[in-house]
């Protein structure tokens, strides 16, 4: 499971690279989903629970998406890097999760279509390197289409 996990916010991430100002990393959502929303995944800065404002965007199709599409679950996944105590990451991912869940549902999804808020904390990184640009990869959190509509 978690093999798979990992394998499939690869695949939404495309190998971005943090940018030196700490924005988000570009081209950070290029996965698409063959029916219903696709997933996109959403970058924090260091210790913070805050959506960038460039990447809200990217929330507001998902939610209009959830609007278009009732039957559509998600699930919402925050994670964090390495650097910190594995409770307050795991408390920081979930926080993050969190976020995403609310920013959606301010924007119009049905709160019912969110199977489950969920933290990983930093145990589940897509970047395993102790540099900065991986450190700005694992700070996340992705919204994962369910497999079932």
């Amino acid at each position: 499971m978690r093999i798979t996990l990992i394998a499939s916010l690869l695949v939404l991430g495309g190998g971005a690279v943090a940018r030196a100002d700490g924005a988000p990393p570009a081209a950070a959502n290029t996965g698409s989903a063959p029916a219903g929303c696709a997933p996109v995944r959403v970058h924090f800065a260091l210790d913070s629970d805050k959506l960038y404002d460039s990447e809200k965007a990217l929330l507001d199709v998902t939610a209009r998406c959830l609007g278009e599409n009732a039957q559509q679950k998600v699930t919402i996944v925050g994670n964090t890097d390495e650097r910190g105590p594995q409770a307050y990451n795991q408390d920081l991912g979930q926080r993050r999760a969190q976020t995403v869940a609310d920013y959606l549902e301010g924007r119009g999804a049905n709160p019912a279509q969110v199977e489950a808020v969920i933290s990983h904390g930093s145990d589940s990184p897509i970047c395993a390197e102790s540099t900065l640009t991986c450190w700005q990869q694992n700070r996340r959190t992705a919204v994962r289409v369910s497999c079932h509509l």
